[in-house]
């Protein structure tokens, strides 16, 4: 028994020796320092993540000032804006005067197109005109280069002696003649004899006057010496006098007119 207690003295001995090794606290006082260690810890802690911080606002604040100069740097003046308006509107009123010109440009080509169409049709209707009469005008020379053929054919045809002439060859020559009256024809040319008709120096070409007791006969055509011819080639224009018909007038005579 005595054997046992002595070991519990030493091993009590042996923790206090442990306790002296610590500092000399005894349990308690062993877990109170550790508590108070840990909190001391967390204070270091907390300093610490202060320190962080501040070194992070540090940082930031030296990033916030670095924009701020690269901002600084890049913002424009006024006068700046003011002359970068001004070269704008510069550049407006050019590029508005230079559309004016455009336009102005555009309306005189435009008119020009115009007037030179409009001359070129004019020119054109004008050609056009003239050809249509140049040719009616050949068609009319042609005609009138035919009628003294008539007036051949029909003076011999008058003749007293044309009743002697071999039948076969005075048939052949009315058949000529039926040919070129056909041929004046498809060109619209008509003869026409004015006997008993007013006389109208339009139509008839006097020739001779003939004295007449009729006063209902006065200034009439009495006899026809060559017939006249007319033509209407155009459908457009009206019939035109190739030749006046050759006629002798019947004039009242003075001596009737005094009866």
């Amino acid at each position: 028994m005595s054997d046992m207690v002595d070991n519990n003295k030493k091993s009590i001995n042996g923790d206090s020796d442990v306790n002296k090794d610590k500092g000399n606290f005894t349990i308690e006082e062993y877990d109170k320092n550790k508590k108070n260690g840990s909190k001391v810890t967390e204070v270091g802690r907390g300093e610490e993540s202060d320190n962080n911080t501040e070194q992070t606002d540090e940082t930031g604040n030296s990033d916030d000032d670095s924009y701020t100069e690269e901002m600084e740097s890049e913002l424009i003046t006024d006068d700046e804006t003011l002359s970068i308006e001004e070269k704008f509107k510069n550049k407006l009123k050019l590029l508005r005067d230079k559309l004016r010109d455009c336009e102005s440009e555009k309306r005189e080509i435009r008119e020009n197109e115009q007037r030179s169409k409009a001359d070129f049709l004019n020119a054109k209707r004008r050609l056009e005109d003239e050809l249509k009469r140049k040719v009616i005008k050949t068609k009319y020379d042609f005609v009138a280069d035919l009628l003294p053929l008539c007036d051949s054919f029909e003076s011999a045809m008058n003749d007293k002696s044309w009743n002697n002439v071999d039948s076969s060859w005075k048939q052949g020559v009315e058949g000529i003649y039926a040919q070129l009256q056909q041929l004046l024809k498809s060109y619209g040319v008509e003869s026409f004899s004015p006997t008993g008709e007013i006389f109208d120096p339009n139509l008839h070409e006097a020739v001779g006057v003939k004295e007449t007791t009729d006063e209902n006969h006065n200034n009439t055509v009495a006899e026809v010496v060559q017939c006249g011819y007319k033509a209407k080639i155009d459908s457009n224009t009206e019939a035109k006098v190739l030749r006046p018909a050759r006629v002798i007038t019947a004039i009242k005579s003075d001596n009737s007119a005094k009866e």
